[in-house]
C-alpha cells in the first residue's frame, strides 16, 4: 500500500498543527481502496508531535471547527465521516467478499515507540518523518462496528465517542515497508478517493 502523513494546513500560517493519514491499498486488477483519517478539523494546537494523538476516519465537529465543517459540507452530507464499504467489499487479490463487515469507525493509534519520539515544539516535521525505516511500526489499529450516534449536545457527544473508543478491537498494525520521503508529488499527484457516506 501507499501511506501518506500529513497536515491540512500549513501549521506556521495556520498556527495550529493539524495532522493526518491517507492510505491506500492496492487490489489486483482493480482500482485501489482508501482510507483517510484525521485527529479532529481544528488540530493539536501547537503541538507540532505527529503522532500525539490517535486518528480516525470519523471525527466529532466542534464549535471551533464549524468553518471548515461548512466547507466540506460542499461535497458530503456527512463530511467528518468517510466511510469503509468499499474496502471491506473486495480482498487484496481483487476477490469479491460474500459477506463483507465494514467498521463503523477505525482508529490509529500511535506505538509508544513513536508516540513520545519527537519534539512538540514548533519544528519542520518532515525532518522526524524522514528518520523512519523500513520496518517501523507506526500505528496499532482499532475498529468498532457499533453504530455512530450524534446529539446536539457535546457531553452526550463525547460519551458517545468514548463508548466507541472502548468497543474497539485491534486488528492490525501499521508498519513501513519503504523510508518515508518528502514528496511534491505525493502532495499533488496522487488521489486518495474518499468513499462519503451517501455513497454506500
Amino acid at each position: 500500500g501507499l501511506l501518506r502523513l500529513s497536515v491540512t494546513e500549513n501549521p506556521a500560517a495556520s498556527n495550529k498543527f493539524q495532522p493526518g493519514l491517507a492510505w491506500k491499498a492496492f487490489v489486483n486488477g482493480k482500482p485501489s481502496e482508501n482510507v483517510s483519517a484525521l485527529y479532529t478539523l481544528a488540530g493539536q494546537g501547537t503541538n507540532y508531535n505527529f503522532f500525539a494523538n490517535e486518528l480516525s476516519n470519523y471525527v466529532s465537529t466542534d464549535a471551533n471547527e464549524l468553518g471548515s465543517t461548512i466547507l466540506f459540507s460542499a461535497v458530503s452530507t456527512k463530511p467528518t465521516l468517510v466511510i469503509m464499504n468499499d474496502m471491506a467489499e473486495v480482498t487484496q487479490a481483487g476477490a469479491t467478499v460474500a459477506t463483507p463487515k465494514a467498521p463503523t469507525q477505525i482508529y490509529f493509534v500511535p506505538r509508544p515507540e513513536v508516540k513520545t519520539k519527537f519534539a512538540t515544539t514548533p519544528h519542520d516535521f518532515r525532518h522526524d518523518l524522514a528518520t523512519l525505516g523500513a520496518g517501523s511500526k507506526l500505528y496499532d489499529v482499532y475498529a468498532t462496528s457499533m453504530e455512530i450516534k450524534t446529539s446536539i449536545f457535546p457531553s452526550i457527544n463525547t460519551q458517545y465517542a468514548k463508548d466507541r473508543r472502548a468497543s474497539a478491537k485491534k486488528i492490525g498494525e501499521l508498519e513501513l515497508t519503504s523510508p518515508l520521503i518528502v514528496s511534491a508529488f505525493g502532495d499533488n499527484g496522487v488521489f486518495f478517493k474518499h468513499q462519503r457516506s451517501e455513497d454506500k
